[in-house]
């Protein structure tokens, strides 16, 4: 359950995204609507990175051909650098960087508060700039998450970026039974920037229920 805590949540984040893109009745411009989810899926893509990899012990994670990782246990912090490395189904470059504490007691040192940055890193050439920041919040059984995205920029092989900050909590609904995990995330919060035409989008959402079936 330690183990599994943050990367199913990271998977809800990126699905919850997209689910927002082909679910939400007020029909967001297209572009907009593309854009905001492919940021979201990148960073959560990048805190499922940086989360396997978080732990005094060595990480959760195995090493592939094209990963170093360098651990400072005192600091609690970590550096994961790619060179042309095929990890987590993505061709990944460059560096992402992870600040970590521990967001709850030591028999539950499964759950990390995160801040990942990133040096010259591309996935599938699609290079990441910015700040996430992850906060866990409620306790272990019924966890929510906070992932705030500062700064953030996508920019593509054509030139074009995507500009955006962003803050949700995302909310395990009924948390842990008997071992299992619900399929339901309830997620609020906001979403900002200038989508890759260079117009400016916001979307709010408010008690937003996502699930496997895309429903509210």
């Amino acid at each position: 359950m330690k183990t599994n805590l943050f990367k199913i949540l990271a998977i809800f984040f990126a699905f919850g995204m997209f689910a927002l893109t082909s679910c939400d009745t007020s029909e967001p411009d297209q572009q907009s609507a593309e854009d905001d989810a492919r940021g979201g899926y990148m960073m959560a893509d990048a805190f499922a990175v940086s989360n396997d990899n978080t732990n005094d012990d060595g990480g959760k994670a195995l090493l592939v051909e094209g990963m170093e990782i360098e651990r400072s246990l005192l600091e609690h912090k970590v550096k994961i650098t790619f060179s042309n490395c095929d990890y987590r189904g993505a061709k990944r470059n460059g560096v992402i960087n992870i600040a970590y504490d521990f967001a709850l007691e030591p028999s539950n040192l499964g759950a990390y508060n995160l801040v990942i940055t990133f040096e010259d890193y591309t996935v599938d050439g699609v290079g990441l700039e910015g700040t996430i920041t992850t906060t866990f919040g409620g306790i272990y059984d019924t966890p929510a998450i906070t992932i705030v995205g500062t700064g953030m920029v996508a920019t593509f092989s054509n030139g074009e970026t995507i500009s955006w900050n962003s803050s949700q909590v995302y909310t395990l609904e009924g948390g842990f039974v008997n071992g299992l995990v619900g399929d339901t995330v309830v997620v609020s919060g906001t979403s900002e920037g200038v989508n890759r035409k260079g117009e400016s989008f916001k979307s709010t959402y408010a008690n937003v229920t996502l699930n496997r079936a895309c429903e509210d």
